[in-house]
């Protein structure tokens, strides 16, 4: 599992996996009145030289990867400004934002003139299609999500029924701080396949089978997976911060896998009374929490059911704080 999609961790991402499709539609909402909107929207946009640069290598796969990401952006564009219009009482704001805008994304996402002349719902059926269509073509239709903690709430919500999960969380960890590396030094990192491979093993770590394994091997392979960590963060110079991982299961695919690497730190408990009781296992210098949460993937369009996220405060209490 080398691929990921990225929504709104896009450097994060491209730490830990090979092949990085930038799609934040979580980050559009804060960018609706910006005049100079692919800029604001694309992620490095503003740099032509330095956008080629960059999805190049978090895509490096001949095809013409930067005209790709702009398209999926301004397609995921129009969608959500749709949804914005087709919301009871849509503000003026909205109804000015897509007048003024649509044309331009129409043009970007190579859609015909005519699309306008659609419903609504053919609207947001075309974009998707659409946009399944231009995953597929990069590679990525099964690929897991990197996101957003944004998208992570309570289970109490009217759509929670069908997104339920179960999420694992390994807190107290010294992780690198992406946000404080530039785009030029996370290019200079890949670039070095071993420091690459020794980092994304603690992000593997989460999914890997370990089925038929005692708990103390587990652990010590965790504790061996972060002193790799630490040691490549070291020699690269890399500012670490307090932070967590965690890995996001459907229902299904987590009763399935409770051999994976997360879950097998559960010490033998039972998956689902863990989940349901939002359990903290304290594990030398970490901890490692089990919840169920809400995982809002109504605009995700891939199919996997792994979802990554890191900076994640104890899940108890961010379902707590969505309920509130």
């Amino acid at each position: 599992m080398r691929d990921v999609v990225s929504l709104g961790r896009t450097k994060e991402a491209a730490l830990y996996f090979d092949r990085v499709l930038p799609d934040d539609i979580l980050a559009f909402p804060a960018y609706r009145n910006d005049d100079d909107l692919l800029s604001s929207l694309v992620p490095f946009a503003s740099d032509p030289e330095l956008a080629a640069k960059v999805i190049s290598n978090i895509l490096p796969d001949g095809l013409d990867s930067v005209t790709q990401v702009i398209k999926n952006t301004a397609l995921s564009a129009i969608f959500l400004s749709l949804c914005q219009l087709d919301k009871p009482g849509a503000s003026a704001d909205s109804r000015d934002w897509h007048e003024k805008h649509v044309d331009k994304l129409l043009d970007v996402a190579d859609l015909p003139k005519d699309f306008v002349a659609l419903t609504v719902e053919e609207q947001k059926i075309l974009l998707k299609n659409t946009r399944i269509a231009l995953f597929k073509a990069l590679g990525f239709s099964n690929a897991p999500q990197w996101i957003d903690p944004k998208a992570i709430g309570g289970v109490d919500h009217e759509v929670a029924s069908k997104n339920t999960g179960v999420i694992c969380s390994i807190q107290n960890l010294r992780l690198v701080d992406a946000n404080a590396l530039s785009w030029e030094e996370i290019c200079e990192f890949r670039a070095d396949e071993r420091s690459r491979s020794d980092l994304r093993r603690l992000r593997i770590f989460l999914t890997e089978n370990f089925e038929g394994k005692e708990e103390r091997y587990v652990q010590d392979k965790l504790e061996e997976v972060l002193d790799e960590y630490e040691t490549v963060a070291r020699r690269w110079g890399f500012k670490t911060a307090l932070n967590s991982l965690s890995v996001a299961f459907s229902n299904d695919s987590a009763l399935a896998s409770s051999s994976t690497g997360a879950l097998a730190l559960l010490g033998g408990a039972p998956l689902g009374l863990a989940a349901a009781a939002s359990t903290i296992f304290p594990l030398g210098k970490v901890s490692v929490e089990i919840a169920k949460n809400w995982i809002d993937d109504r605009h995700i369009l891939n199919s996997s059911p792994i979802k990554y996220l890191s900076s994640l405060k104890r899940l108890s209490q961010q379902a707590q704080a969505k309920d509130e």
